[in-house]
């Protein structure tokens, strides 16, 4: 990743300012193309400071400008900020300092995270590892559930579910570009490698992920428990448009039913497939692939025992 910019995006009410979401793009950019992001605020409406300020939990934060922070600032106090997974974490910190109340802010991560070298090394200081609900802070309860999903050591992502406005909140666990929208969709050789690798399926993952996934059964159970135990009418991505109608379905037929597929041993396409006809493309498509993956957080996990930068 070479550098970060907001495109002069701003911070957007979900579905108007009742949902208690709002979202703020920006894109990454690649020396080969822009790969676009998005980080999301929650207002807890159970919840407030002992000034009556109403409290915020910030997901998957990106660098973003003083400017937006004060905005965010203005709608409440910054409570938590959460790390979805091992790759979404570069903005923890950056985002936390920048804040008025730094020292009061709670810091969520993913499990992964707790081990991560090069987290570690970089500084990230944490609160909460969010192995599962029991782990979560005692007043999320009832308004924030979190779902652990195992099987992929370099990502260990935990999804985020907010009862109120029935949003879930994914980071890598499944994309939904949309094709001739460079702004959602990326620029360069993005466009590209998601047409190669299936990446315009709907609400689903990129084939790139068949080669990093080790439990393809674990993985497709966690996704398949969500389904189940989450009545979610929207999703907001880390990349990719939201999803504003049929989410449920669209994860079904998109994330799930390729993991259903890997895990029944099938590695041909399904019915969004595009046909990747040569080795060679093949091959490229995936070098690309892993290379947007792996810039995201940098390095994979990296195990170091006997140090812990838990608060």
């Amino acid at each position: 990743v070479t550098s970060f910019d907001l495109q002069g995006n701003q911070l957007v009410a979900l579905g108007g300012e009742k949902t208690n979401i709002w979202t703020l793009d920006g894109a990454l950019n690649y020396p080969v193309g822009r790969f676009p992001v998005r980080m999301a605020v929650v207002k807890l409406t159970g919840t407030t400071t002992t000034t009556g300020h109403e409290k915020l939990l910030i997901w998957s934060p990106l660098p973003v400008s003083t400017e937006i922070v004060r905005q965010i600032e203005a709608l409440g106090t910054v409570a938590y900020i959460v790390a979805p997974n091992s790759l979404h974490w570069l903005g923890v910190m950056p985002f936390a300092k920048a804040c008025c109340n730094t020292a009061d802010i709670q810091i969520c991560v993913a499990p992964g995270l707790a081990r991560k070298q090069e987290a570690l090394d970089a500084g990230l200081k944490w609160n909460y590892v969010l192995n599962s609900e029991e782990d979560c802070p005692a007043e999320w309860k009832d308004e924030i559930h979190v779902k652990y999903v195992p099987g992929i050591p370099s990502l260990e992502e935990v999804i985020l579910y907010h009862t109120s406005s029935q949003t879930l909140l994914v980071g890598d666990m499944a994309f939904h570009f949309q094709a001739n929208d460079p702004k959602a969709n990326g620029t360069g050789i993005v466009p590209w490698y998601l047409k190669c690798c299936d990446g315009y399926r709907p609400c689903c993952l990129t084939r790139t992920f068949g080669w990093i996934i080790t439990d393809f059964d674990a993985c497709h159970k966690a996704m398949e428990e969500i389904l189940e135990q989450f009545d979610f009418d929207c999703i907001v991505l880390s990349h990719g448009a939201a999803v504003w109608t049929d989410a449920k379905m669209k994860l079904r037929e998109g994330t799930v039913s390729l993991l259903k597929e890997w895990r029944d041993g099938s590695k041909q396409g399904g019915g969004y497939a595009s046909k990747t006809t040569t080795l060679l493309v093949t091959a490229v498509a995936v070098s690309v692939g892993l290379a947007i993956y792996s810039g995201l957080g940098s390095a994979l996990l990296q195990p170091r025992p006997g140090k812990s930068n838990s608060k």
